[in-house]
């Protein structure tokens, strides 16, 4: 890495993001500066999970994604990289 590139902050992708242990994970990872990317089939409590997370500052996208379907995983992932181009 030259000294010119900048330093990105890290990026996260958390599923079931909107409730619970995962909830708490994205609060914690908010407080590190980690940028996220909450997937969860509530997108309701998902944008209110990103409210949140916000206010520390850092990025926060919202997938409203249903991980028990077939193309719910594959979605995930090419959403995610279309949006933060990383993980």
């Amino acid at each position: 890495m030259s000294s010119s590139t900048p330093i990105q902050a890290p990026v996260a992708l958390i599923t079931g993001g909107a409730h619970g242990l995962g909830h708490a994970t994205c609060m914690a990872l908010t407080q590190r500066n980690v940028n996220l990317v909450i997937a969860d089939i509530d997108a309701t409590a998902a944008k209110e999970t990103a409210l949140a997370c916000r206010q520390s500052g850092v990025v926060v996208h919202c997938l409203q994604i249903d991980l028990a379907s077939t193309e719910g995983p594959s979605d995930m992932i090419n959403e995610t990289l279309a949006v933060c181009e990383r993980l």
